[in-house]
């Protein structure tokens, strides 16, 4: 291994969180800014990481593809759901998460 390589796995093992931490942190970063410091240390990991990198890619060319047709008709032809039906589909969201 290059002192390079050497060093980079050094670093992603004592300062950034773990690769299964890295998915969750990912997803919350689609919902909401993270604070700096989880933001370096997200940057840090992929930095050092191809695995968690390529998530990263993925799950961001998700969000823009969801954002991208979100407003877009579905193949039913209706644009949005009626207020009665978001509001089961969020209580049955709450309630799977029981």
């Amino acid at each position: 291994m290059n002192p390079a390589r050497k060093i980079a796995a050094l670093l992603k093992l004592a300062v950034t969180p773990r690769c299964s931490d890295i998915t969750r942190i990912l997803s919350q970063e689609l919902d909401r800014p993270l604070p700096w410091l989880l933001r370096k240390r997200l940057q840090w990991h992929l930095a050092a990481c191809e695995l968690c990198k390529r998530y990263a890619s993925q799950i961001s060319l998700l969000g823009r593809l969801a954002r991208r047709f979100s407003d877009h008709d579905c193949e039913s032809g209706h644009t949005r759901f009626s207020p009665q039906a978001a509001d089961r589909i969020k209580k049955n969201l709450r309630d799977a998460k029981k």
